[in-house]
């Protein structure tokens, strides 16, 4: 019943237009590394950038920095006051010659 329950709930809008305005649930526990990756895809270009990413990473005031051809971020994946911390590390590299994309990896971290 409660697997029911939580494949019929979606805490993120359907519509690509809904999708794109809606913050980014960051601390929900239903959010996963694929689903994470999903929504900062669609909020970048069809062929994004490093300055694209760069850019989001901005607009959605995550802590980011580039290093060469890669791009390291970090958000935190709990509440403000939780007792064990976890975060969201993300992980892009970066053509140095055209600095397209070339790949774009997402892991949830935690101390526990």
């Amino acid at each position: 019943m409660q697997a029911e329950a939580t494949s019929a709930f979606s805490p993120v809008p359907q519509s690509s237009a809904a999708l794109l305005a809606a913050p980014i649930p960051w601390t929900d526990r239903h959010l996963g590394p694929e689903n994470l990756k999903t929504l900062l895809l669609a909020r970048l270009p069809a062929e994004p950038t490093g300055q694209d990413l760069l850019a989001l990473f901005d607009r959605l005031k995550v802590r980011s920095v580039r290093q060469g051809d890669m791009i390291q971020a970090r958000m935190s994946a709990r509440g403000r006051f939780s007792l064990t911390p976890a975060f969201w590390s993300i992980t892009a590299l970066v053509d140095p010659e055209s600095d397209r994309l070339t790949s774009l990896s997402v892991q949830y971290r935690s101390n526990i």
